[in-house]
């Protein structure tokens, strides 16, 4: 990151911030003098959300003391690392920005999953169970680690992102493959046999996803001594012997339609 783009992300930034709070340039003033005792005139703190090049000021919130980052951070409940850009995580808890760096997950997220599954009173969860029942937080470590199969989960999660970035796409139209070939087989030499738009391939995918998680549910039955109920796949209207085209060496699902 260069320096410009730094003194640009922080302008944005500590902008978005002030006017998340809704207050003025005036206002944070006096309220940051209040708390912290130390002064931020009105002109210095617009100067600092600078975030355009060809603004005459861009640049002076690189020239910001150590001590007004840190009173500035702690006032919007950000780290000083996210306001000078080196993350892009706001949350000054260093737990949870580590398990957020570590998954990927956003910090709402993560206090949600923590709030829903983690939080107890008096030895029971906010939704009402408790340790002997089977709970959200089962649920979500038999999905995510237990005896379902990740292969179901990463295929679920797969089909559904392919289908829904396809559906966003423009529509063509596309010829799929029959069967399974071997990998090593050239599109040129592919068995192209059936006639597909792309908006009806997305659809077929994100329908896969459905019975790929439905999957994962009656694996949890299963291991529970409970039967399915009557009719389990009556929510996914893919046929049940649909499966995706084979994504071959040259990365793709489908080919133009000649």
């Amino acid at each position: 990151m260069t320096l410009n783009e730094q003194s640009k992300k922080m302008g944005e930034r500590l902008k978005a911030l002030r006017e998340k709070k809704g207050i003025s340039h005036s206002k944070l003033s006096s309220e940051l003098f209040e708390k912290y005792k130390i002064g931020f005139d009105k002109t210095t703190l617009m100067n600092y959300e600078v975030n355009c090049e060809c603004h005459t000021k861009f640049g002076k919130n690189l020239g910001m003391g150590a001590d007004r980052l840190f009173v500035l951070a702690d006032f919007y409940g950000v780290s000083t690392d996210y306001l000078l850009g080196i993350t892009d995580i706001p949350t000054a808890d260093i737990n949870i920005r580590a398990i957020c760096d570590y998954t990927g997950l956003t910090e709402a997220s993560i206090d949600f999953l923590h709030w829903y599954i983690s939080e107890k009173r008096n030895d029971t969860y906010i939704d009402g169970f408790t340790e002997d029942m089977f709970s959200p937080k089962n649920l979500i470590n038999e999905i995510l680690g237990g005896d379902t199969s990740s292969s179901s989960l990463d295929g679920f999660v797969s089909e559904f992102c392919h289908g829904v970035n396809g559906a966003a796409e423009p529509e063509t139209d596309l010829m799929i493959a029959r069967g399974s070939t071997p990998d090593d087989i050239k599109v040129s030499e592919m068995d192209w046999s059936e006639h597909v738009s792309s908006r009806e391939l997305a659809r077929l995918r994100m329908e896969h996803a459905k019975a790929e998680f439905l999957r994962i549910d009656h694996c949890i039955l299963k291991l529970h001594g409970i039967l399915p109920p009557s009719g389990l796949r009556r929510f996914c209207a893919a046929p049940a012997d649909w499966r995706p085209p084979r994504t071959g060496r040259h990365g793709a699902f489908s080919h133009p339609a000649a």
